[in-house]
């Protein structure tokens, strides 16, 4: 399990690492990795996965360079016929089983968007040569026949991690109990998508209502589904 774990952390990292994207947008070079995965044969197999599972044989033709540079028609009509209505923006993967629709960064409103009409610049033409990521010139070496040079000094880049839990930290709270109840006053449902409990409503006056000042709190928390947070309660 470890070793499969540091596979997908290493394609993640060597994403990013060659389009100069932060790690922010690690889930999406996640599942753009996974695409190219299931496409491939392994070593004990014939075919990919996806034709394991389909049936039909992968067509590749349409994938483009993860992080690369999209310039995007916006819909409707453009205000007017000589004014620029394309935007620029950086591209992140295609919908689940389409290669028409792509997700792409809009780097003007730093919102991910769903779009069909675009146009792909991986040469990344727009940028100058001294902030070429580093996929893009290996790409230009390879075309033009040349060696990829050695690295005039070693580089270090921290190890990538991640973790099976969907929080970023976990808050520890110790408190004294006051009823009998199981649940600590919590009133429990069963999220049958993502196969967890959450929290509809607390007991007032409860162990669990007493952690915070208010009730209103619990209200906020209530609304927002707090997940898995059975989980931190102890005795």
């Amino acid at each position: 399990m470890e070793r499969g774990h540091l596979v997908v952390a290493n394609a993640i990292q060597a994403l990013l690492l060659g389009t100069n994207l932060p790690i922010k947008f690690w889930p999406r070079a996640f599942h753009f990795w996974l695409c190219i995965d299931n496409s491939m044969a392994s070593r004990d197999q014939l075919v990919s996965p996806n034709y394991i599972t389909t049936g039909k044989k992968d067509d590749l033709s349409a994938l483009h360079t993860f992080g690369c540079r999209v310039w995007v028609r916006p819909p409707g009509r453009r205000s007017a016929k000589l004014i620029p209505n394309s935007r620029k923006g950086i591209f992140l993967g295609f919908i689940p089983n389409t290669d028409k629709h792509i997700i792409w960064y809009d780097t003007e409103t730093h919102v991910v968007k769903i779009a069909k009409h675009v146009q792909f610049d991986e040469g990344m033409n727009d940028l100058p040569p001294n902030l070429v990521p580093p996929n893009v010139v290996h790409l230009q070496r390879a075309q033009n026949g040349e060696p990829l040079p050695a690295g005039v000094e070693e580089t270090s880049v921290d190890q990538f991690t991640f973790h099976l839990n969907p929080f970023s930290y976990t808050m520890v709270k110790g408190v004294q109990v006051t009823d009998d109840d199981p649940s600590y006053g919590l009133t429990l449902a069963s999220d049958e998508l993502n196969h967890c409990a959450y929290v509809t409503d607390v007991k007032e006056n409860s162990t669990a209502d007493k952690m915070y000042a208010t009730h209103l709190r619990w209200d906020f928390l209530r609304k927002r589904k707090s997940r898995n947070f059975l989980s931190s309660f102890r005795k």
